[in-house]
């Protein structure tokens, strides 16, 4: 039986999620593996984890109001 738009649309919001729940990880990954040579390639993967973190946060704060 397929489901109703709703939950599919639910269902994708909730995969985005995830996705960047591992997107942190690998930066975080990155950001500890340039550190010791690449202090400034760490900073960037920082940068890169913040704007994540924000992306992150609207979705989430758009499924609550608007799905």
């Amino acid at each position: 039986m397929p489901k109703h738009h709703r939950e599919q649309m639910l269902e994708h919001a909730d995969q985005a999620l995830n996705d960047y729940d591992r997107a942190l990880v690998n930066l975080y990954w990155m950001r500890e593996t340039y550190q010791p040579l690449h202090p400034e390639y760490a900073q960037a993967m920082e940068l890169l984890m913040t704007m994540t973190l924000q992306v992150q946060k609207f979705l989430k704060d758009f499924k609550i109001k608007y799905m």
